[in-house]
């Protein structure tokens, strides 16, 4: 019979670490030999061969795994006790360690673990329990930085927001005197505009000072940016950007400059006269020319303001009248070969009408030919209006422009509501609301009145209601009209949408 064998050494200091012998078996025997270090196991292996051989007659070879393997080996019973006095003196063999030096620490040995990878007698800890042990707490002073860093972060986020809110608020708030406005516009003119002979030298004094007063201001392109005499252009402050989905105005990071689609050309009447004797599509091919070098659109605005259009015809009807009185004066003297005084050809003012009309409906052009001072600082403040008008697009016509107003009781509040109805004053609603408290009340007499009479008899309901006093506050003892009253019935039970439009 023979026994199996399971040696382990340990290759650090070259000790034998584990020898064990299991219960005898039949079969040839082999030696196993595991050691981490394979350096120094030569003479434990030839020992093994030796011991072996000697004892049973056979070769036998041995086997080395590493640390982490296992093997097992078979003896004969035979040299059982021989191999083991062997072992015994190669034990004694080995050289004792050097001593450690006092100032140098021994590192500690790592405890045994056997076969089954835990140490004896001493429960693995969890991966979880390790990571909770080894992580540092954190200082009370720590937690409190921690604490105060997250309360900054959330005040500079809420700052944020409410700052947000707010340029959004100013963004949107409807806009509707056109003073206020135009400081956002600046006025380009052209360079030959600031000649003493151009067509607004004289009216220019006086739209620079109402522009300046307004807080905008007047500037002049430089002559490699005007190719067409007499234009003046805008260009805006954009500090919000219009959003058709959301039907307000989104507040941009950074406000830019940003040219108008719409221009101004100002032209002398006697040019534009010119222009229409010199042929039929004279006037419109002109007009497209303007586009074309300046860029323009067909969608984009464009006006055209024409000087002294008035004084033209004035001057050209009184030498008209002045011709025909020498022709009668000649007639009555009887000098009948007479020479005649007569007027260049120039166009009379129906065809000067009907080419004008024609340059609207072709080039969509806007034409003005009044006061410039006025004019120029108009269109300067209607194209500043015009975003803002988007805004009141996006609401119902009747509803308040001017903030939400609040009542303390469902009376006020129910006074509020009928103010908001075209021609309802104040003094007006109060009328009403002392007849029917509150709008529960007022939907049930007219629900009362529909039945008795149907809504010719619910149109009338209101028109006995008495308006004490007057907008100014005088007292006054008139009743609602019949157009009031129905006008009333109509928006709170009429069901016609495009009533209240």
């Amino acid at each position: 019979m023979s026994g199996e064998i399971v040696i382990i050494s340990d290759g650090e200091d070259d000790e034998i670490a584990f020898v064990g012998i299991t219960q005898p078996k039949s079969g040839p025997s082999r030696p196993i030999l595991i050691d981490s270090d394979s350096e120094d196991d030569h003479d434990l292996h030839a020992f093994l061969q030796a011991s072996l051989i000697s004892t049973s007659g056979d070769s036998v070879g041995g086997i080395k795994v590493d640390r982490k393997g296992r093997g097992k080996a078979t003896l004969s019973d035979a040299v059982t006790t021989g191999f083991l006095a062997e072992l015994d003196a190669l034990r004694n063999k080995v050289p004792s360690p050097p001593p450690i030096p006092e100032a140098v620490e021994r590192r500690p040995k790592a405890k045994r673990k056997s076969s089954g990878g835990e140490s004896q007698g001493e429960k693995r800890p969890k991966s979880g329990d390790v990571d909770e042990a080894t992580k540092a707490k954190p200082s009370k002073e720590e937690k409190e930085a921690l604490k105060a860093k997250e309360k900054q972060e959330k005040q500079l986020l809420k700052d944020a927001q409410k700052s947000y809110q707010r340029k959004l608020a100013e963004v949107n708030r409807l806009r509707t005197s056109k003073n206020d406005v135009v400081r956002e516009i600046h006025l380009y003119l052209s360079a030959d505009l600031e000649s003493p002979s151009a067509p607004i030298a004289a009216a220019l004094p006086e739209i620079r000072t109402r522009i300046a007063d307004n807080h905008s201001e007047i500037r002049f392109l430089p002559e490699s940016e005007s190719p067409i005499p007499g234009v003046i252009r805008f260009k805006r402050h954009l500090k919000a950007k219009w959003d058709p989905a959301k039907k307000q105005f989104i507040p941009l990071d950074e406000p830019r400059w940003v040219w108008e689609s719409t221009i101004l050309v100002i032209i002398n009447a006697e040019e534009l006269v010119d222009k229409i004797a010199a042929g039929e599509e004279e006037l419109s091919t002109w007009a497209s020319d303007v586009r074309l070098t300046l860029g323009l659109s067909s969608k984009e605005q464009m006006m055209v303001m024409i000087k002294g259009l008035q004084k033209y015809y004035s001057k050209t009807k009184s030498l008209a009248n002045k011709e025909f009185a020498a022709a009668a004066r000649a007639g009555l003297d009887g000098l009948a070969t007479a020479s005649k005084q007569t007027l260049p050809s120039r166009p009379p003012k129906e065809r000067i009408e009907m080419e004008m009309v024609k340059l609207q409906v072709a080039e969509r052009c806007f034409l003005v030919h009044e006061d410039m001072e006025d004019w120029v600082y108009n269109i300067a403040a209607d194209v500043a209006l015009r975003p803002y008008k988007l805004i009141s697009k996006s609401h119902l016509n009747f509803c308040p422009t001017d903030g939400i107003k609040k009542g303390g009781n469902p009376t006020e509040v129910f006074e509020l509501m009928l103010q908001e109805v075209q021609g309802i004053t104040p003094s007006a609603a109060v009328g009403i609301a002392e007849e029917y408290p509150t709008f529960k009340d007022l939907m049930e007499a007219f629900e009362d009145a529909e039945r008795r009479g149907g809504a010719a008899k619910g149109e009338l309901m209101l028109q006995d209601c008495e308006i004490k006093t007057l907008r100014n506050g005088t007292a006054n003892g008139r009743k609602l009209n019949k157009a009031l009253a129905k006008r009333v019935y109509n928006v709170f039970r009429g069901e016609d949408s495009l009533a209240l439009a």
